[in-house]
């Protein structure tokens, strides 16, 4: 056993080390090649693990409470993806988020590996060590980009390798308090203890508590250098939850008070900060100044508010299963909320993780996620009540609460899944193996070993947490496989099963990773050779010849390229451009069969009909059929009539485009941009005066028309004919 266990244990550190990856060469460079790599680690850990499963009986994996839900959310993932409204997105995902249900079926299977395989409290302190090891790196990567240093990849604000700060953020929540568990753990109590006497005995550190207590006090620091509101929020809950618990029943008296006054300095600097949050201090801070910035009125808090309109109406919509995994975008031009006919930007997550559930998922498997945390709560409250000063359940519940803070205005992505998913086996090494091996047993052993308090006695009681082959046998916990003889399915069945279970999981390393991984290298490939367009072309048939889920973006990232790099081309004269396009055409006709729902590929149509209607006007009508199409689907957007608009405007029909665009403006009367065509379109009409008037209010609604000569001269050529 210690080969197979050594190279599973192997392959999870290895995992933990995937947020230091950026794939330069693929789409979406911080998170595609990440989650590719840890899938492909998983994998190799199934293959491990189904050879060690028939040898090793303590590998069998056994019932504890917190798999009842996830268990059940699992189910829940499968029916939203079969029931869902674009299955093929729900099951693949996109290269951008990377959290379809094949994703996410990696950190199920994890997070049981995990469960089967660490047993020992060793082997959990050496994997936490190993993700606080890798943080440290991303942190030192993120400290380089704040100080601005060359030669450091740089991403959305300070974010690491990690490429967005909110997502570094969340990973940091998580491996801060991995550090504080640890640092706690390396203590020796003799150490920390202070005297009875009036004067306190500098406490002595281990140069592991010190490495674990810098890694503390840095993941903070790099984590409010990101600014991430909510995460600051959760962390900030969370770390003063626990303190307070610890300082309450676990400190001696003297320590006691310490960290009281620690926690009421840190409570008024929180309280000035926001009551004098106009003051020159304080603005003057971009840290501080986007901590306090709460405003319900703020353009950030009122684009959330938005999206979470939009999910609560497309739950109600499809309030059983929801919409299935990675389909909110679906939902939120189905139920545009008003707010975004002004700005540019669109979601495709609510920036809410419960709403997220709720619509990817419906109210099954929102009930179903929050029973992960119900469990995980009882657990916690069952420990607490028999002793409170269960070291190990007040750490739990101080990450579990920052955790669920953040996620009410965050979401989860491949850079926190690993991490959620390792709490829980670690909360079920903890409360799950440990207490149904001897129910007897009131703490488990590695509570005893954190609290200073507990007596020799109390230590002598404890039993040891690791699953030897002869407690499983005498164990009264409920196996998975109770309804057969398990030994005869794992000795006689299961070496069977291998034969086709494994070179079944090779297949999918193949078909599901590297496959997909080579065809996003290929269409970086491909965009980057335009405006060579013939041999862009010959790499464009042989990616879409055999296509894996990289076809998802790539058919929409070349037409933007290619409308892009050829915008000023004359089609009559360039058969190649031409080709291209039509080939193009043909691509996004198959996308819009496999996904008639998805409201990029119609966009990308009508953008590349009308580009072809230049050289062919049949395509200008192809443009405007299709472009009517799509806004009876998301009757509520008005950015396709807009390309009706457009569309008329550019064949010179002033009285079909005014007609368009007055569609547009009884669904969005305050759209700026519907405002500003109308202005254009009473303008070719002669009538000027009008035109003044929507323009100015096109203006007055935000409508940004400095810097842009066209727009300048056209507010030049009104008042001149007034």
């Amino acid at each position: 056993m210690p080969a197979y266990s050594k190279l599973i244990k192997t392959l999870a550190i290895l995992a933990l080390f995937t947020p230091l990856i950026v794939s330069k060469t693929t789409l979406f460079p911080f998170i595609f090649g990440k989650a590719v790599a840890f899938q492909i680690l998983v994998e190799l850990m199934v293959v491990v693990y189904l050879v060690g499963l028939v040898r090793f009986p303590q590998w069998r994996i056994r019932f504890s409470l917190l798999m009842a839900p996830m268990a059940m959310f699992f189910v829940v993932l499968v029916l939203s993806t079969v029931f869902g409204a674009d299955p093929y997105v729900s099951f693949w995902s996109k290269q951008e988020r990377m959290e379809g249900l094949f994703t996410l079926s990696h950190y199920f299977v994890f997070f049981f590996i995990l469960v089967s395989v660490f047993r020992k409290k060793e082997d959990w302190f050496g994997f936490l060590k190993w993700s606080v090891v890798a943080a440290l790196l991303v942190s030192l990567h993120a400290l380089a980009q704040w100080l601005d240093l060359p030669g450091f990849i740089k991403g959305i604000g300070v974010s690491g390798t990690l490429g967005n700060s909110s997502f570094l953020a969340t990973y940091l929540v998580f491996n801060s308090f991995f550090a504080l568990f640890l640092f706690l753990e390396n203590r020796k109590s003799q150490n920390l203890e202070i005297s009875k006497s009036r004067n306190f005995k500098a406490p002595r550190f281990s140069s592991g508590q010190l490495f674990y207590l810098g890694c503390f006090l840095m993941f903070n620091f790099i984590l409010l250098l990101t600014g991430t509101r909510a995460a600051l929020y959760g962390q900030f809950f969370g770390l003063f939850a626990f303190f307070g618990f610890y300082g309450s029943f676990l400190a001696s008296r003297r320590l006691k008070k310490a960290i009281a006054a620690g926690l009421a300095l840190a409570v008024a600097f929180v309280v000035l900060i926001f009551v004098f949050k106009d003051s020159s201090f304080v603005k003057g801070s971009r840290i501080l100044a986007r901590v306090t910035d709460t405003s319900f009125k703020s353009a950030t808090l009122q684009q959330r508010f938005a999206g979470w309109r939009i999910g609560i109406e497309a739950f109600r919509d499809r309030p059983l299963l929801g919409w299935g995994q990675e389909n909110y975008y679906i939902a939120f031009y189905k139920f545009l909320d008003p707010y975004f006919y002004g700005p540019s930007e669109t979601f495709d997550r609510p920036h809410n993780k419960y709403i997220d559930v709720l619509v990817s998922n419906g109210m099954l498997g929102l009930l179903s996620y929050l029973g992960i945390f119900a469990a995980l709560f009882f657990w916690l409250s069952r420990s607490l009540w028999k002793n409170r000063r269960d070291f190990v359940s007040l750490w739990f519940f101080g990450l579990i609460s920052a955790y669920l803070v953040q996620n009410a205005l965050l979401f989860d992505m491949p850079t926190s899944y690993p991490f959620f998913f390792l709490t829980l086996a670690f909360a079920n090494f903890i409360y799950g193996a440990s207490r149904t091996q001897n129910p007897e047993t009131s703490k488990s052993e590695i509570s005893k070993s954190l609290n200073p308090e507990t007596s020799k006695s109390e230590m002598s009681k404890s039993s040891n947490l690791e699953i030897s082959k002869s407690e499983m046998s005498k164990s009264p916990n409920i196996e998975i496989f109770k309804f057969f003889n398990p030994d005869f399915f794992f000795k006689k069945i299961l070496p069977l099963l291998n034969f086709v279970l494994i070179p079944a999981v090779i297949f999918v390393l193949w078909w599901g990773n590297l496959k997909p991984f080579l065809e996003s290298r290929l269409l970086i490939k491909v965009i980057s050779l335009m405006p060579d367009f013939n041999t862009s072309f010959d790499y464009s048939r042989k990616l879409f010849k055999s296509p894996s889920f990289a076809k998802v973006e790539g058919r929409n990232v070349i037409v933007q390229t290619l409308l892009s790099k050829g915008g000023d081309a004359n089609l009559r004269e360039n058969s190649a451009l031409m080709s291209y396009a039509l080939f193009m055409v043909d691509e996004l006709q198959k996308g819009v069969k496999e996904s008639p729902l998805n409201h990029r590929y119609y966009g990308s149509l009508v953008n590349l009909y009308n580009f072809i209607g230049r050289a062919d006007s049949a395509y200008l009508a192809k443009s405007e059929e299709t472009a009517r199409f799509a806004s009876e689907i998301f009757p509520r957007d008005i950015s396709f009539l807009l390309k009706i608009f457009a569309i008329r405007f550019q064949d010179g029909d002033w009285t079909g485009a005014e007609a368009a665009v007055k569609e547009a403006l009884e669904k969005a009367p305050n759209s700026h941009l519907a405002r500003w065509n109308m202005a254009l379109a009473r303008y070719r009409l002669q009538d000027f005066e009008s035109a003044r008037r929507e323009a100015e209010t096109a203006i007055s609604l935000g409508y940004a028309y400095a810097g842009n000569l066209t727009n300048l001269n056209f507010l030049a050529a009104i008042n001149f004919n007034l």
